[in-house]
């Protein structure tokens, strides 16, 4: 079931950065990613990608991925703020 298989990727994604593995975190959430566009199940790994971008100093990333989920969830509250986070902290660094 892909519903099963992409929430799967979501999952070990969220495992891997716990682990302090980020690398390997962007890999499965964007796999998670790759099957939600394809098959239209599953959670958005979007918040997730966005704050390990943010970590890793790649905040344009960031900004693309919370701009990508906005306009499938327009009305996520989470990865609004997230967005807004992402812009100040580019606005801060110049």
């Amino acid at each position: 079931d892909a519903e099963i298989v992409q929430e799967s990727y979501l999952h070990v994604g969220l495992v891997y950065r716990k682990l302090g593995k980020l690398e390997l975190s962007i890999a499965a959430l964007q796999k998670a990613e790759e099957l939600l566009k394809q098959h239209g199940v599953g959670s958005s790994p979007h918040y997730d990608l966005a704050e390990i971008f943010i970590e890793q100093g790649r905040v344009d990333e960031a900004i693309e991925t919370c701009e990508k989920s906005l306009r499938i969830w327009s009305r996520d509250p989470g990865i609004k703020q997230k967005l807004v986070e992402a812009y100040e902290i580019k606005k801060r660094n110049g």
